[in-house]
């Protein structure tokens, strides 16, 4: 059985505020992908496991009408002071470093 065209378009659920995972469910229910901006890096379950992820932005809109199979592309963050960090903190090399830290002046010591 085919879908007629009205069938194919589909409401954008409101995703921010929501974790990875839910927001990947609540598309799916409706029949969209969740895709982080990245659309050449990694894949999204990649980016956000272990821990918690928090959607941040969302694109398109809540609310508009999308195809089914379109992607929602969202923006996340940590949350609980998870970095998401997946290389081992170890001290920075002594001697010859790559990269040198440096301050910003204080704006209101002027």
């Amino acid at each position: 059985m085919e879908l007629s065209r009205s069938d194919d378009w589909v409401t954008v659920p409101y995703l921010v505020g929501l974790d990875v995972q839910s927001a990947q469910a609540a598309c799916s229910q409706v029949h969209l992908v969740v895709v982080g901006q990245d659309v050449d890096g990694p894949p999204l379950g990649a980016l956000t496991s272990p821990g918690v992820w928090i959607v941040t932005a969302q694109r398109p809109a809540p609310g508009v009408l999308a195809l089914r199979g379109d992607p929602v592309t969202i923006e996340y963050r940590g949350r609980g002071g998870e970095s998401g960090d997946r290389e081992p903190r170890i001290p920075p090399p002594e001697g010859d470093v790559l990269f040198e830290t440096v301050e910003e002046p204080d704006p209101l010591e002027s």
